[in-house]
């Protein structure tokens, strides 16, 4: 049995690319320019401080990515967990902060 542990972290950065999930039809793919990840208290980190400075690929609920017009260029700011098939974002969670 594979214990799973909770995990969470905060991320804020800019928009570098917006396009379908290819294994995940009811999110899209976000490809995020990383510049802060934060811990959120309680949980272990999904994300350590230093992907600063990187791009790491965030599915968000499609539903969300729609309502919040998630483009190329904007800034957002996103709770996201990491899991086997990758890092997803809380859907309410997830904003555009420019």
């Amino acid at each position: 049995m594979v214990q799973r542990i909770a995990n969470w972290s905060d991320l804020r950065g800019r928009v570098r690319a917006v396009g379908d999930h290819a294994k995940h039809p009811t999110f899209t793919q976000v490809t995020l320019a990383v510049d802060d990840v934060q811990p959120v208290e309680g949980f272990a980190a999904a994300l350590d401080a230093d992907a600063r400075g990187s791009e790491v690929d965030v599915a968000v609920p499609r539903e969300t990515a729609a309502a919040l017009r998630l483009r190329e260029g904007a800034t957002v700011e996103l709770r996201v967990r990491a899991t086997a098939a990758g890092m997803f974002a809380h859907p309410d969670r997830t904003r555009v902060v420019d």
